[in-house]
């Protein structure tokens, strides 16, 4: 049984397909460098891939040069061709209800994404984070927080200026030009994604405000998020990648999370074929690859981002699933092609 990889708003990914063909790429190229369906523009609630949506945006970053590429999509609104998420947006009173019904839908706009809305004080936080590290992606972020302070002053009618933009990535060559595009202090290396308000700009009404069209759309949206019930399995692999690099977790939060019982939890697996060891070992095995071979992390690092508070365990699990010591599959896994296997096949 193998689990439905996560999938992403087509609507979401059109600019960045529409920015290709603009650079002078042939549909075919692009096909052949991404699998994309081109299809899937065409549909109704069409989806792509996360993994083909990455593709995507890593050629156009290599098409463009430009590594303002991502920020500049983020500009983008197009009214005309807006999914339901957007529509429901635009059709709220305030921003901040606007904002708790983004955080609400999100996954019907990318299911590897996080908004966080966190008002304090005198500022609010609009955060966003990739809950799946498979899919972690500069671009995605980039776009993402240029994209909330679009819709924000779409919404609102007028210029909304962050107070700062915080970024966990480092301080890139070009930082500068991050900062002259927000026209606010940007921040790199920090704990999250982040951009912060004035929190009097929640109160803010929208210029498209329809209660009507609200109403139709939160009923659409909500059939269509009852639609995307995951595998008891895929919930439990989602929980662990979010979750293991702040500790070994234990059944019981897992258990919470899903409101079942522990006896209920293992019954649902074995419907699904599947063991929790069986779930929990497959996630570590394909964020270990991720670890040691796209981020170059140390193994002790890695032993601490899979959960493990014994290093001797993880390397006893790691010659278990790879037949050799992580420092050996280290030193050649640029040539190695990795199994990013969720769950067994049959």
């Amino acid at each position: 049984m193998m689990a439905s990889a996560p999938t992403v708003s087509a609507v979401q990914m059109y600019d960045v397909f529409d920015g290709l063909l603009k650079e002078g790429l042939e549909l075919a190229e692009i096909v052949h460098h991404t699998g994309l369906d081109p299809d899937a523009f065409k549909q109704v609630d069409g989806r792509l891939p996360v993994s083909t949506s990455i593709k995507l945006w890593n050629l156009l970053l290599e098409t463009t040069g430009d590594p303002l590429c991502a920020l500049k999509i983020g500009q983008i609104v197009r009214k005309q061709s807006m999914g339901v998420v957007a529509n429901l947006f635009l059709s709220c009173g305030t921003l901040g209800e606007a904002l708790d019904q983004s955080i609400r839908f999100h996954s019907l706009t990318n299911e590897t994404g996080k908004i966080e809305c966190i008002a304090g004080g005198k500022e609010c936080l609009f955060r966003y984070s990739i809950t799946d590290p498979r899919f972690d992606s500069p671009l995605v972020i980039e776009r993402s927080l240029s994209s909330g302070v679009t819709w924000a002053n779409f919404f609102t009618g007028r210029p909304i200026r962050p107070n700062a933009v915080f970024l966990q990535q480092s301080t890139p060559e070009y930082a500068a030009d991050f900062r002259t595009f927000f026209d606010s202090p940007v921040h790199f290396g920090q704990e999250y994604n982040e951009i912060a308000f004035d929190a009097s700009v929640l109160q803010y009404e929208g210029v498209h405000k329809n209660d009507y069209l609200k109403e139709i759309l939160m009923v659409r949206a909500s059939e269509l998020h009852s639609r995307k019930k995951d595998s008891t399995a895929q919930v439990i692999a989602d929980f662990l990648r979010q979750n293991l690099a702040f500790g070994e977790v234990s059944i019981e939060s897992l258990c919470d999370r899903l409101g079942l019982s522990r006896t209920s939890l293992y019954r649902e697996l074995k419907r699904e074929g599947l063991s929790y060891q069986e779930v929990l070992d497959n996630v570590r095995k394909e964020l270990v690859q991720i670890y040691l071979r796209d981020r170059d992390y140390s193994l002790l690092e890695t032993a601490y981002l899979l959960g493990y508070s014994e290093s001797s365990t993880f390397h006893r699990a790691f010659r278990r699933w790879f037949g050799l010591p992580p420092g050996q599959w280290k030193a050649d896994a640029k040539s190695r092609t990795p199994d990013l296997t969720i769950g067994n096949t049959d």
